[in-house]
């Protein structure tokens, strides 16, 4: 664990309660750029023109968002294996928080990624939610139109977001989620909830740095990664993230994956890095990693 200036420590308490305590943080999709955040060239049109033309094999509109007099369509899109040819289901979120673009670019490119063919997607049925925040990507901003956080929303499901990626959940019953994210530490790193073996840990921090990213020694709290890149749950974590739940009312997808022992990776890229390419790259790697370790089955 990094030592943390006793100067800092109000600031860091403030930001921590309201990025974990508070359930409606902000008033709309308002800009938050406390934590250094970089914003990629992202279109939200433009996102949608690609999830229409890219190659999947069914698209579905899981829920419609208004903010502002417009519409915004939540997709789902399928890709891959067919069942019953398909040996396990893989779904990946994008968007959640609407300012963390790479995860976004990478929905579209994995969608072309997996009708390629010989790929390991051959093995794999594949759904992609995206974007999970549309408000929030239009407006750049980790906040819905209600000025919530999707990704503390499992347990009451108080957002249409957070319902739309529980109704893909339950329908598509997945054997592993991958969550597309971005954040402030320095490096790539995935958080895995308690279903993530030591297998499929080593097989993703392999991956990410194999894609030219570079792997974080610490999480953004501070703590040390052991090894680096990796973040899994210990004892002490479940407790803390039981606690969360019960106390507070909130949950993440990992939690949400982890109630029914479904693999979850959060895959967290540097917003504060410059090249939107090794961000994107490094996405990719985490997706292909997981589906890599699900054609095992």
């Amino acid at each position: 664990m990094q030592l943390l200036p006793l100067r800092e420590l109000p600031q860091k308490l403030r930001l921590f309660a309201k990025y974990h305590l508070t359930h409606q943080p902000a008033r709309g999709p308002v800009a938050d750029d406390e934590l250094g955040h970089a914003l990629l060239p992202f279109d939200l049109a433009a996102h949608y023109r690609a999830l229409e033309h890219a190659p999947a094999r069914e698209r579905n509109e899981l829920a419609v968002v208004s903010y502002g007099g417009v519409d915004y369509p939540i997709l789902a899109l399928a890709g891959g294996a067919a069942p019953p040819r398909a040996r396990a289901r893989l779904l990946v979120l994008a968007g959640v928080h609407g300012n963390e673009h790479a995860g976004l670019f990478a929905a579209e490119r994995l969608l072309e990624e997996a009708a390629r063919p010989g790929s390991v997607y051959d093995h794999i049925e594949l759904c992609v939610v995206s974007p999970v925040n549309p408000v929030g990507a239009a407006h750049g901003s980790r906040y819905n139109g209600d000025g919530r956080d999707i990704n503390r929303d499992f347990v009451r499901l108080h957002t249409r977001e957070g319902r739309a990626v529980m109704r893909a959940y339950q329908r598509f019953r997945p054997h592993c989620v991958v969550s597309l994210h971005e954040g402030p530490q320095q490096g790539t790193f995935v958080f895995g909830n308690s279903a993530v073996d030591d297998e499929l840990a080593e097989r993703l921090t392999r991956a990410i740095a194999e894609s030219g990213a570079p792997l974080a020694a610490h999480d953004y709290f501070g703590r040390t990664l052991h090894p680096p890149g990796y973040a899994g749950q210990s004892r002490a974590t479940v407790a803390l993230l039981w606690l969360w739940r019960q106390l507070i009312g909130m949950a993440a997808t990992a939690e949400l994956a982890g109630r029914d022992h479904v693999a979850e990776l959060t895959v967290e890229t540097p917003w504060r890095l410059d090249d939107a390419e090794q961000r994107i790259a490094a996405q990719l790697a985490a997706v292909r990693a997981a589906a890599e370790h699900l054609a095992r089955r």
